[in-house]
């Protein structure tokens, strides 16, 4: 069964790019969102496997190194000795409480 990842808040040539690289990488199929609304509701109505952010939460590349910080701390992430950042894992399963209004 092929994946399929939820690209959201991305311009075209970004989207683009990711698309390239997913499809031509892991065999999965890439679609896009251009808000919340768009998210929500292909969240509803498709089976989507991954979900991928930018900007919609008012989050850009500048926080990187902040957002890097704190999975370091809870271990999501970790540093070479030369300094590269990897994810060491198959898999990163996350349980967190969702508001009730975008609770289903």
């Amino acid at each position: 069964m092929t994946k399929t990842l939820l690209d959201c808040g991305n311009c075209g040539p970004d989207f683009n790019a990711i698309r390239q690289l997913v499809s031509q990488a892991f065999g999965a199929s890439v679609i896009q969102a251009h808000g919340s609304e768009d998210a929500i509701e292909l969240l509803k109505t498709r089976d989507i496997d991954l979900v991928t952010i930018n900007r919609k939460l008012d989050r850009d590349y500048k926080n990187v190194h902040a957002d890097v910080a704190a999975l370091s701390e809870w271990l999501a992430v970790q540093r070479s000795e030369d300094g590269r950042v990897h994810v060491p894992w198959s898999a990163i399963v996350v349980d967190m409480k969702l508001p009730n209004r975008l609770a289903a």
